[in-house]
Parts: structure tokens; sequence; C-alpha cells
């Protein structure tokens, strides 16, 4: 019965995905960056 409709549950675990990806990468960014600084 739940996979009757994996439209509406695949949706929200992508977009969910997509989010910690971006936060992921956004921490990476900054580390990198920051560790760019300091060794400047």
């Amino acid at each position: 019965m739940l996979r009757a409709e994996p439209s509406k549950g695949s949706i929200p675990a992508n977009q969910k995905r997509a989010w910690m990806k971006t936060d992921y990468l956004e921490d990476v960014l900054k580390a990198g960056f920051s560790s760019r600084v300091f060794e400047n």
C-alpha cells in the first residue's frame, strides 16, 4: 500500500537530501576557506 504512491514519499526525501547536501557543501567550503586564510 505504501508503494502505491511512491512520488509522494520520494519528493520530500529528495528535498531533505538536497538540503543536507547544500548544508554539507557549505560547511566544506567554509572549512576550506578558513583553512586557506589561516595558512596564509
